[in-house]
């Protein structure tokens, strides 16, 4: 994985506006009415089903991290493709804050909501900022993948 600072330079660089135009409408359509927790966990979901997973050492043979753009170009994403997508996605269709997670060998996501929310948090020093981790199928918002939970993370502010 790359070393900590370079984590932002992946979320910062946003998505093409070839991808944006077409995906964009869509995904809005989708999260129109919903609430942020609704909403992101419609991401979530988006994100967790509708890529394929593979390591980076499967796929590429070394540790690649994928800019937003190429989750959409290449076959596989592993769990740093997806918390840089969805933390790019949360900030351009919701406005939601997002932070990366990082772990030994896992970096999830964790987004501060304007609202009430239930579930697994960081306590920073500006609010809460609730587990959001595209990589356990199945879960949502305030949810930590098994055996996650109880180890030490490092917050990477974006």
């Amino acid at each position: 994985m790359p070393r900590t600072g370079q984590w932002d330079y992946y979320v910062h660089t946003s998505l093409s506006r070839e991808i944006k135009y077409a995906l964009y409408p869509l995904l809005r359509k989708e999260l129109d009415g919903k609430s942020e927790v609704e909403a992101v966990n419609f991401l979530l979901h988006f994100i967790q089903d509708g890529f394929e997973y593979q390591t980076d050492g499967e796929q590429f043979g070394y540790e690649r991290p994928l800019f937003g753009d190429e989750t959409f170009f290449y076959p596989y994403t592993d769990c740093e493709d997806r918390a840089i997508l969805l933390s790019i996605l949360s900030a351009d269709l919701l406005g939601l804050e997002a932070v990366l997670v990082e772990y030994d060998n896992h970096l999830s996501t964790a987004n501060r909501f304007n609202g009430e929310v239930s579930g697994a948090y960081f306590q920073l020093d500006d609010g809460k900022y609730f587990c959001c981790d595209p990589t356990y199928i199945g879960a949502g918002v305030g949810e930590s993948m098994p055996g996650y939970a109880e180890k030490s993370a490092k917050i990477i502010r974006l």
